[in-house]
């Protein structure tokens, strides 16, 4: 799936959206995010832990 929102939602209330570049599905189910980065912002940063946090089971990629 190609830019791939994610709604960041914190004790029940919208922070901000963030769009990874891929999300892949794999035929065993499991689930990735891929992101393809050239220059890392500190919005960008602050986003992408916010996401591992909360889907921990869900393996963040950074391809640089």
């Amino acid at each position: 799936e190609i830019q791939h929102k994610i709604e960041i939602v914190v004790a029940g209330k919208r922070i901000a959206n963030h769009f990874v570049d891929f999300k892949v599905f794999y035929p065993d189910g499991s689930v990735e995010f891929h992101e393809v980065k050239g220059y890392e912002t500190d919005v960008w940063k602050l986003k992408k832990r916010l996401v591992e946090a909360l889907f921990p089971e869900i393996p963040y990629i950074v391809k640089r």
